[in-house]
């Protein structure tokens, strides 16, 4: 399902989001958070079916995505 605008112009709430639950590591060295994991939600982006996570303590896009479990739209 890819996410697009309303009739009116608007993007979806969140809840209307396809989503997933996944593990995300940080990689970069140095970083506060390397090696940890964290269990997210990632938001499916408008470039189906892509999702993206960023570090939050070094801002480095993150591409170590463990995929927990795919959630639907309203879900």
């Amino acid at each position: 399902m890819a996410v697009k605008k309303t009739a009116s112009g608007e993007w979806p709430t969140t809840d209307e989001w396809p989503s997933i639950t996944a593990d995300v590591t940080c990689r970069t060295l140095g970083c506060p958070a390397e090696g940890v994991t964290f269990r997210v939600t990632l938001y499916e982006n408008v470039e189906a079916p892509k999702y993206r996570s960023q570090c939050t303590s070094c801002n480095t896009p993150n591409d170590d995505i463990a995929v927990i479990a795919e959630e639907t739209a309203g879900a």
